[in-house]
């Protein structure tokens, strides 16, 4: 097992009892700091790997001397190799992979950070497949069954690898050996094309069809954008918080290792309006606004002025769904631009939930332009679970939802998108503008690709670099996951030093803020703590908008404790789910969880007309906000993947405050228990923990 290494990369004046910083320690710290947080991050990297080996707890470690009770954050990497990478190269459409004038231009980048072992599947869907994705006709697909096309390839490496196909099996090959087999027709053929290059190899894969040659070449990603941010590790040298209360004492929590440290920024937009949340990601990446008759004129295609957009290292993209209607059509062109221009895109997406065109849309990205990676996440049943866990490959899903573009040389361009939109047109409009121009596009109007409803939600927009580069390191830890064990990197370890959180930090007029990140399955639910810890933190009030309420029994606690302790709680959900999936079982699953709590605490049904209210927001004590992916239902805490953002800041909670108000505005109080039905409520019984 080879060693993980913390190298620091550090920069930033002394720290003043007079003027207090969060940036960075000052450098005559720096080597105790390093090497202090190097050794616990290292052992609880090894612990959360390998839990299988016998590996030692970090020693107690002592304080650094000379601290001003200001939490502290050591910026530093790790290498080492810990995980297993599996990924997919796709052969959809031939033109993609022309050679043009005796040169392969089609590039594949292999991922192979931090991997121990490594494998690229060949599939290819030439033959089921014209122009990016729509199905030939059933025949064709008979008659592929009953003849197997195939084609011949070879690929060669100009250092050794290995191919496995089910004729040969598993073999290894020399350096600048050619290999030839046969690629057949992926969507009616069991055949696995497996090649597993050395570690900074590259070798060129070719093929002939109709007496052409095409081919791609498959290197090593040079990584020289996302090194820095795949191997960030964020050290946190918390004061000791045992004396504060309150939102004060959670915000300084040092429980969780997928959490960022404390971080000033700079501004933080709300982003209420859903029309607005889009023009900002497009302004975003155009270098300037478009008009709101662009929206409305639903033509994601229609002339856009590109001479001034910025020039991004990066672009990370997650959300559940990316829809190829407007909203991801528009998206998805100007991820391309970007992409064309040297711009890294890494786009995480759910398996489960997407369209056949959303997947032509994603094939076409990803086979057209070099720079785009495109990942699907779905869940494998893990060695040794029940049957139970074969329900789960179509349940656990990623629910993560983040935008972020990098640059290291124009700080101004880091920008992170955080909430609980996806991208999708059911966050924009009301009413659809008029029917999908494009046979490309989901159509709603028709409901042949799938039906229309309105979500009401709700994101912000943080412009800071240093929270950026946090956030899409956090995201490329999702993004490398181990193909095995789903096992994924903390980005954070955390010290308690002795000296006494210094309340000026709470006096701060920027915001401060937390990036958190969920993997239920992985880190003992760490999500159902975090949210019973925050409802636990607060002394005033606690106001709760989510689409869905189905408390687990450990945050039903935290809300009876709240009330018993005179804390004033509001909770805004909706009962009315028509347009959501399974609707008719979730509208009752809310009804189950507001039957709890209806003469306890202030409970309200959101009434808008043929609106779902989506937003999750959790607001504390009238300084402290929570804003992310999260929903307050037993699948959220058990079972996604989610993220979110904790903020203190009095002014910024101010903000949501007011827009915490609209939504009242826009409900009923519920005064009564709610009528179930007894049949949904077995059925809710039966899978308690899947909704």
């Amino acid at each position: 097992m080879k060693k993980l290494s913390f190298l620091a990369l550090i920069s930033g004046g002394l720290l003043s009892c007079q003027t207090p910083s969060l940036r960075e320690p000052a450098a005559a710290q720096n080597e105790e700091l390093v090497r202090l947080v190097n050794l616990a991050y290292e052992k609880e990297t090894m612990k959360n790997v390998y839990p299988d080996e016998n590996i030692q707890d970090a020693p107690v470690i002592s304080p650094l001397s000379g601290n001003t009770g200001l939490p502290l954050s050591v910026r530093g990497q790790y290498s080492g190799k810990w995980r297993d990478r599996r990924e997919t190269l796709s052969i959809n459409r031939l033109a993609d992979f022309e050679i043009k004038n005796g040169q392969i231009e089609r590039i594949y980048a292999m991922d192979r950070f931090s991997a121990k072992e490594y494998e690229l599947d060949i599939q290819s869907f030439i033959f089921s497949k014209d122009s990016y994705g729509a199905n030939l006709p059933q025949a064709t697909a008979e008659d592929m069954r009953k003849d197997q096309p195939k084609y011949p390839a070879e690929v060669i490496c100009n250092a050794s690898f290995k191919l496995s196909n089910p004729v040969v099996g598993s073999k290894t090959y020399n350096a600048n050996e050619r290999k030839s087999f046969q690629v057949y027709e992926s969507s009616v053929n069991g055949q696995r094309i497996v090649l597993s290059p050395s570690e900074g190899s590259e070798c060129q894969l070719t093929w002939k069809m109709n007496e052409k040659t095409y081919g791609v070449r498959i290197v090593t990603d040079s990584g020289d954008v996302d090194n820095s941010l795949n191997s960030f590790v964020d050290g946190c040298y918390l004061p000791r918080a045992d004396h504060l209360k309150g939102v004060e004492k959670f915000f300084l929590t040092d429980k969780y290792k997928s959490m960022t440290c404390v971080d000033p920024v700079n501004e933080i937009t709300t982003l209420e309006d859903p029309v607005d949340g889009l023009r900002s990601k497009v302004e975003v990446l155009l270098g300037h606004p478009i008009s709101k008759e662009f929206v409305q004129n639903y033509d994601p295609y229609a002339p856009l002025d590109l001479s001034r957009a910025p020039h991004f290292d990066s672009i990370y993209v997650s959300y559940l769904v990316f829809r190829a209607d407007f909203y991801g059509s528009l998206l998805a062109r100007l991820l391309e631009y970007h992409a064309d221009r040297g711009t890294r895109v890494k786009l995480l997406v759910s398996d489960v939930i997407a369209l056949k065109k959303d997947r032509a849309m994603f094939e076409r990205m990803a086979q057209k332009h070099n720079n785009i990676k495109i990942q699907e996440y779905r869940y494998k049943r893990q060695k040794g679970e029940t049957l139970r866990g074969k329900f789960d490959e179509f349940h656990r899903t990623l629910h993560v939802k983040l935008l972020i573009t990098t640059s290291r040389d124009k700080p101004e361009l880091n920008t992170t998108f955080i909430g609980g939109r996806n991208i999708h047109d059911g966050f924009v409009f009301k009413t659809l503008p008029r029917k999908a121009p494009y046979p490309e596009m989901v159509d709603y109007s028709g409901g042949s690709d799938e039906s229309f409803c309105h979500w009401r939600d709700f994101e912000i927009k943080v412009q800071d670099a240093n929270f950026t580069r946090k956030a899409a390191a956090h995201f490329l830890t999702l993004w490398n996951y181990d193909a095995k064990t789903l096992a994924v990197r903390s980005i954070n370890q955390n010290i308690v030093q002795s000296t006494p959180a210094d309340m000026r930090l709470f006096n701060s007029r920027e915001p401060l803020v937390r990036h958190f990140m969920s993997f239920p399955y992985k880190d003992g639910h760490s999500l159902e703590v975090f949210y019973s810890d925050m409802i636990d933190s607060a002394e005033k009030s606690v106001k709760i908008s989510t689409p869905y309420f189905r408390p687990t029994e450990m945050f039903a606690d935290a809300l009876r404790r709240a009330v018993k302790r005179g804390v004033d709680v509001t909770l805004i959900t909706r009962l009315d789910l028509e347009g959501d999936t399974v609707d008719w079982l979730l509208s009752d699953a809310n009804k189950a969880g507001v039957n709890q709590f209806w003469d306890k605490i202030h409970v309200y049904e959101y009434m808008e007309p043929k609106v779902i209210l989506h937003s999750k927001i959790v607001l504390v004590d009238g300084k402290f906000s929570f804003i992310g992916s999260v929903n307050l239902n037993k699948r959220s805490f058990f079972h996604d993947l989610e993220n979110g953002t904790m903020i203190y800041s009095p002014d910024f909670n101010q903000r949501m405050e007011k827009i915490y108000g609209d939504y009242i505005r826009d409900s009923r109080p519920i005064d009564r228990k709610l009528k179930t039905s007894p049949v949904k409520k077995v059925i809710l019984d039966m899978f308690d923990t899947e909704f």
